[in-house]
């Protein structure tokens, strides 16, 4: 086991040919085709934010630019280090991965630059809707970036919030479970009678 361990380590090493593990990132990058965009700190000259996108994921993009849901993930990763995923909806309804980040922080000045960069390599149309979970440096940006796009909190994120609210509020499981089918009737609801009978 341990040979096997030793040789795993050589081939990295010399595959990284003495690069950081971030110089060996951008080199992935671009090596593989993806377009990307660097966040360098000014006084540290260190880069500090990764945009990412596959050139798939950009024909896409550019074809259905109309809804995307953007999303971090905590702890995903052994830098713990936030992956921003931005996802787009085409017409038929099924997602696709539009682009991913990686966050130094998860404050206004760095979501902005994020959408930015996204924006840069928007050629035609901007998103008319995105969705967010209630992060408010990301609305706050959204709101710099794409000024005309609607923004609405995602449901599942709602719905979580509520459930926990609820939980939160009456210490009884079985009262928040009864609750959260309510509330899910409630926005199922196809007409006004169906709402008043939810």
């Amino acid at each position: 086991m341990k040979t096997i361990y030793n040789i795993r380590q050589q081939l990295k090493h010399e595959m990284m040919e003495d690069r950081t593990v971030l110089q060996q990132f951008v080199k992935v990058l671009g090596d593989t085709g993806y377009k990307y965009e660097l966040r360098i700190e000014v006084v540290t000259n260190v880069v500090s934010d990764v945009l990412f996108v596959h050139p798939d994921s950009l024909k896409l993009l550019h074809a259905f630019p109309y809804i995307l849901i953007m999303d971090s993930t905590y702890n995903t990763n052994r830098y713990k280090v936030p992956l921003f995923e931005i996802f787009g909806i085409t017409s038929t309804g099924n997602s696709f991965v539009a682009a991913y980040a990686f966050l130094s922080s998860e404050q206004e000045k760095i979501y902005t630059w994020v959408l930015d960069m996204l924006r840069k390599h928007m050629i035609k149309q901007l998103p008319t809707v995105i969705l967010t979970d209630r992060e408010m440096a990301l609305i706050n940006a959204i709101d710099i970036i794409f000024p005309s796009t609607f923004h609405m909190l995602c449901r599942w994120h709602i719905e979580k919030d509520v459930e926990a609210m609820v939980l939160k509020q009456t210490q009884n499981k079985d009262l928040a479970t009864s609750f959260k089918f309510s509330w899910k009737r409630l926005l199922n609801s196809q007409s006004a009678t169906d709402y008043e009978k939810s």
